[in-house]
This record gives C-alpha cells, sequence and structure tokens, in this order.
C-alpha cells in the first residue's frame, strides 16, 4: 500500500502534464495527474516504477455519458413535467416545453453521436443492445420534435389522437432513456459515484412529478 507521499522529480511537465511521486519507502512511483484524467483512481501500481496509464477515450466516454444523461435523461424529463403540470401559465409554459425538449434533444444527439464514435475507436463487441436501445430512443426523438410539425389546432377532430401518440411515445421515451443510461453506466463500470448522482437526479424528478400529481388530483 502506498503511504505517505512527496514529489520527487517532475518529468516532461510542459509535454506531458505528469506529476511522478515518490513513496517514503521508496518502493514505487505514480503517475498522478494528465491533461486526460478528470479524477479516475489510481491503478496498476506495482514494482519499483509503475504508471498510471489512462484511457485516451476517457474524456469521449465521459462526453458520451453527461450528454445523454442531461440531455435525454434529466431535460426530456423536466420538460415533460412542465408541459403538464405548468399549463395555468399560458404561453410561458409551452415555450418553456420546447426550449428543454430542443436543448435536451440537441444533447441526446450529440451524446449518441459520441457513442457511436466511441464503439468504432474501441471496437466494442458488448455494446448492441445499449447501441440499439440508444437509436430507438433518437428516432423516438426525431418524431417527437417532426411531431411539433404537424400539430392540429385546439379545435380539430385530431387533436386528441396527436396528443394520444405525442404523450405515449414522450413516456416510452423517458422510461427507455432512463434504463439505458443506467445500462451504460454498469457497461462502462463507471461505479457507484454515477449510478448514485444520476439516482439521486431521478428520485427527485419522480418525487416532483408524483407530488405535482397528487396536487392536480386533489384540485379536481
Amino acid at each position: 500500500m502506498l503511504k505517505i507521499f512527496k514529489i520527487w522529480r517532475v518529468q516532461n511537465l510542459i509535454k506531458e502534464h505528469e506529476f511522478v511521486l515518490e513513496s517514503r519507502n521508496s518502493s514505487c512511483f505514480v503517475v498522478a495527474w494528465t491533461n486526460l484524467c478528470f479524477g479516475f483512481p489510481l491503478m496498476n501500481v506495482k514494482g519499483s516504477q509503475s504508471v498510471v496509464k489512462v484511457s485516451p477515450h476517457s474524456k469521449l466516454k465521459k462526453t458520451h455519458g453527461l450528454m445523454n444523461m442531461f440531455g435525454w435523461g434529466i431535460l426530456i424529463i423536466v420538460g415533460a413535467i412542465v408541459a403538464r403540470h405548468m399549463k395555468q401559465w399560458d404561453p410561458t409554459w409551452f415555450y418553456a416545453h420546447i426550449a428543454l425538449q430542443t436543448t435536451g434533444f440537441l444533447l441526446g444527439l450529440t451524446g449518441v453521436i459520441c457513442g457511436l464514435v466511441l464503439e468504432n475507436r474501441l471496437k466494442a463487441n458488448n455494446v448492441s443492445k445499449h447501441k440499439g436501445l440508444g437509436i430507438t430512443i433518437l428516432v423516438m426523438g426525431v418524431l417527437q420534435m417532426l411531431a411539433l410539425l404537424a400539430r392540429p389546432d385546439k379545435q380539430s377532430k385530431y387533436r386528441k389522437y396527436w396528443n394520444w401518440y405525442h404523450h405515449n411515445i414522450g413516456r416510452l421515451l423517458i422510461i427507455l432513456a432512463i434504463s439505458n443510461i443506467f445500462y451504460g453506466i454498469h457497461l462502462a463500470k463507471a461505479g457507484t459515484s454515477w449510478n448514485g448522482g444520476y439516482g439521486f437526479a431521478v428520485a427527485v424528478l419522480a418525487l416532483t412529478a408524483i407530488g405535482l400529481e397528487v396536487r392536480k388530483f386533489l384540485k379536481k
């Protein structure tokens, strides 16, 4: 086990951005920082001189995860809550709903593109289900965006069918998105911090939605 460290030497500081540290018992060296490392734990420290190698795709992995998480997994949900429970503030709710859903879609689209690039670079063979769900979610998102262009007037006899389609596709998209985000965290072995962080966000959104549903029911 590594004990108390002190800075022993700096190699190629400008070029590599690495600190090399030495333990007091001089048993090993550890690279503690690189310009691509964002708080990942140190690994594989063995022998008299070892280097922690950071995956060159770690930044792309994080971008893929965060874009999908905030896009499909948070903003889209907030937009749905606004559309269902904030209609007393017309037309502000509508513009807020459109802004949230559009931003969520663009972030999610960026996340999907990052995922496809990442799959190509890693030559991953265990992400077919995750990829399939991601593409399905993207297609549903595109259909939701296109549905805005075909939105009938409130007086139209077709409006109830449009509402049924728009609302239920949106609910299914949210369920698939949450499931796929947790599945992606599992595949990436991202750890409890990612699961806990996103789980907390989902719990807050779920409790908010339930509270607003109860409030809406009591007002009837």
